[in-house]
């Protein structure tokens, strides 16, 4: 069920807003469970930290405000953009990534069932166990050796 009280657009400047009472406010995205639904419960702060709303299931917006809070969690401090990919493993029940970002080298877990997720615009994000996000915005940048280990993933 969509959820029509809930809605959201990028500003101008690029931040995300929330609307409340016929007034569009910025707010930053804050995942509040991630060990619960890494794809739910996020928390719409203003610049003050009070909650202007939670949103508990994405799915349940609009898809213009889908796609404002996806741009919103995909540019987060939160999310790194991999720049090279040295290896795609796997251990137990768990895909074992170890890659090179914009922050530095990282390992990260993935769930065996757990595919990158093309993401409007271009690019494809990776979400780890924790919920934390891994960006590739243009797989086609990559080095050639990260694109084969990459390509098996992608539909």
């Amino acid at each position: 069920m969509k959820n029509p009280r809930i809605e959201l657009r990028t500003g101008a400047d690029g931040r995300l807003q929330c609307r409340s009472d016929d007034v569009w406010h910025p707010v930053r995205v804050v995942r509040c469970f991630p060990w619960i639904s890494a794809n739910g419960y996020i928390s719409l702060r203003d610049s003050e930290g009070r909650e202007r709303t939670l949103v508990e299931n994405p799915g349940d917006l609009d898809a213009s405000s889908q796609t404002a809070l996806e741009h919103a969690l995909t540019t987060s401090v939160n999310c790194l953009e991999i720049q090279k990919i040295r290896r795609i493993g796997q251990d137990i029940e768990l895909r074992v990534w170890d890659v090179g970002t914009s922050a530095g080298d990282r390992k990260f877990q993935t769930e065996l069932d757990t595919w990158p997720e093309p993401v409007s615009g271009g690019g494809w994000i990776v979400r780890d166990i924790t919920g934390d996000l891994y960006r590739i915005p243009r797989p086609e940048a990559l080095d050639v050796a990260s694109r084969r280990l990459l390509w098996a993933f992608l539909d």
